[in-house]
């Protein structure tokens, strides 16, 4: 339904108003704009979270303030929510050493590197959880624990996205020919744009180069991997099986196989100026094997004759016994003999029958036209957009002016593109846009998450935090806890089995009437321990805190180490002497503990006078805190006034 604003224009446009419109003319209004608006694509821009905006297509000019305002929006929301950002970077960093085995060892090092390569990468249009996947991929593939410079991991996670190649097998292969790890984007990027210069498929030029890595070790190419990477296009060109050649090649290597090889050429009736001499033939083997998949396209093509009718290519009919012979002699199939020598007998036609313009000189042009070009009317001619009318012109080969020629190699000729350009370019518009969006927003969040000071004082927080817990409540063990409790009933159950054993006598029963009320005194004593443990993992606590700040600020000038004695010192000693496992209490004695008899049979207090039995109140009421502090006190009070007394 058209806005109030839009039907006011339509109406002023015929010079009348929206409510003079007879319902045949609102009807047609309303259609006519619905009309319009899907002809722009309104409602189909994506947003920089990816998804659909309503209003905004690619042709909607407030799409251009929208991305200002949702991009600042997405920015602002990553810079403030800074301990959600600090929390990320710290559970990531944990999985990212947990995969190599290091755990937090080297937890500053691991949460820069992911801050500074997961936005990179995200700018890229990959995601957020393959760029995490492709930091900790590395180490995993080279087995070792290497950290990589931050531009040298975006830069593969670059060769892998535009390569479509995993990024463990980047690794690993190019690690097994002795290509640098910081060289791989590079090598790659250069296969890629020469793939692009001549008009062959660059991803089936960039997994033949994976793929066929191992073969530079075994045979020597012009120029390492773009030596390599010019035999992967070719072969495509060609309809070449590239392990064909290599198998072929391997074995050439013996004497007796290269004698025996071409042997059978000769009886077979075949002509290579290369093949038929096994010296010849097994140098190409060893040192040319790009040369060596020329030479047997020029043996498949021997079989192959031009169609009548001028379309194409075909076997000829009475060879194809010799092209099976032939074929079995190059450790071949016959169907993909005949291939290769139908798809090289094409493309050499086209170089043939193409005129070409004085100005593509290069074997790259020459190359590109002739793969981009279709034969039509005896004549090559190659497609190409006219801008004026939006139609495809259909231009002859030998027509080309060089401004169409420059036309071709737009998209497809080398423009040294690095790894990032070439990932970068596999994006549409509007995806470049929210990938932008969303990296510039993580890259905003993750750098003041990862500024130093706020890494320090994090992990200060979270050590204080992990010591309270590992040493408060962290502390009490099952076995502990059982060992205990059985302390505190292990009467009962003992008098309660001389209870069933002897029967309901007076003394049994008091016995076990006796174990329950044994409970309380018993239980003071395990508040005792407690209490002195309570100390200990306070004391711990505090040590532990202390060592995980030297940690932290260590390589902050001016923090130096605090020695144990300070340590030691910074806790009240008569709290840390104590031996509160000793406290005695009254007319009981359990386990080693000694027994101190501290009243009279009426009750009253031994060898005091009134005015002693007075301070021993007050200092009761000044002190007094828990039960187990209690029955020190009266220890140590009792000791000071009684000090020849039998304990």
């Amino acid at each position: 339904m058209a806005s109030i604003g839009l039907k006011n224009f339509a109406a002023n446009a015929l010079g009348k108003s929206w409510d003079s419109f007879t319902k045949e003319e609102k009807l047609l209004a309303e259609k006519s704009y619905d009309f319009a608006k899907s002809q722009i694509n309104v409602g189909q821009s994506t947003s920089p979270t990816g998804g659909v905006e309503e209003g905004l297509g690619p042709v909607d000019p407030r799409g251009v303030f929208n991305e200002i305002k949702s991009g600042a929006a997405t920015i602002g929301a990553d810079l403030i929510n800074l301990n959600a950002n600090v929390n990320e970077l710290i559970n990531r960093a944990q999985e990212f050493g947990n995969s190599m085995g290091i755990g937090r060892a080297r937890a500053s090092e691991l949460r820069t590197t992911i801050a500074d390569t997961v936005p990179e990468l995200m700018k890229l249009g990959v995601t957020q959880t393959e760029a995490l996947s492709n930091i900790t991929a590395i180490p995993a593939a080279l087995k070792t624990n290497t950290i990589l410079a931050s531009e040298t991991i975006v830069e593969l996670g670059a060769t892998a996205k535009f390569t479509q190649q995993d990024i463990s097998g980047l690794v690993t292969g190019f690690q097994g020919v002795g290509v640098q790890l910081s060289d791989i984007g590079n090598k790659m990027a250069d296969a890629a744009n020469y793939a692009k210069s001549i008009g062959v498929n660059v991803n089936a030029v960039t997994s033949g180069v994976v793929t066929n890595l191992k073969n530079l070790n075994l045979f020597n190419f012009e120029n390492g991997v773009q030596g390599l990477a010019k035999m992967v296009a070719n072969s495509a060109i060609m309809g070449v099986n590239m392990q064909s050649v290599f198998n072929l090649s391997e074995k050439l290597l013996s004497p007796e196989n290269a004698i025996e090889f071409s042997s059978a050429l000769q009886r077979l009736g075949v002509t290579s100026a290369e093949l038929l001499d096994p010296l010849n033939a097994m140098d190409l083997a060893m040192n040319n094997p790009e040369r060596m998949a020329g030479e047997m396209t020029k043996v498949a093509q021997q079989f192959t004759r031009l169609k009548a009718d001028g379309t194409g290519f075909e076997i000829l009919p009475g060879a194809k016994l010799q092209l099976r012979e032939v074929a079995s002699a190059m450790g071949m199939t016959a169907d993909e003999l005949a291939g290769m020598a139908i798809k090289s007998s094409e493309f050499d036609m086209k170089l043939k029958q193409i005129k070409f313009p004085s100005f593509a000189a290069s074997e790259e042009d020459k190359t590109l036209i002739a793969n981009m070009s279709q034969m039509k009317d005896g004549k090559a001619v190659v497609q190409l957009m006219n801008d004026k009318t939006g139609e495809m012109d259909s231009i002859a080969v030998e027509d080309l002016t060089i401004d169409q020629l420059e036309e071709l190699r737009k998209d497809q000729a080398n423009q040294n593109k690095t790894a990032e350009q070439l990932a970068a370019e596999q994006l549409t518009a509007l995806q470049t846009i929210a990938a932008n969006t969303s990296g510039g927003a993580k890259a905003a969040g993750y750098g003041v998450a990862s500024i130093p000071a706020i890494q320090r004082f994090a992990d200060l927080n979270l050590g204080t935090r992990e010591a309270v817990a590992k040493n408060v409540y962290g502390a009490p063990t099952a076995s502990g806890i059982r060992t205990t409790g059985q302390k505190l009933v292990g009467g009962v159950e003992e008098s309660i089995t001389k209870l069933t054993t002897e029967g309901f006598t007076p003394s049994s029963v008091a016995d076990v009437v006796q174990s329950f009320v044994d409970i309380m005194p018993k239980l003071t004593g395990v508040l005792g321990d407690l209490t002195e443990k309570g100390y200990s993992a306070l004391k711990n606590t505090g040590k532990d805190v202390v060592d995980n700040a030297q940690k932290t600020y260590s390589g902050i000038g001016g923090v130096s180490e605090v020695k144990p004695s300070a340590m030691s010192n910074s806790i009240d000693p008569s709290i840390s002497t104590r031996n509160l496992n000793q406290i005695q209490t009254n007319n009981v004695n359990f386990e080693n503990r000694t027994t101190v008899d501290l009243t009279n049979s009426d009750g009253s207090l031994k060898n005091l006078t009134e005015s002693q039995k007075d301070e021993i109140v007050k200092i009761l009421t000044d002190k007094f805190q828990n039960n187990a502090e209690m029955k020190k006190i009266i220890y140590d009070v009792v000791t000071k006034y009684n000090p020849n007394q039998n304990q």
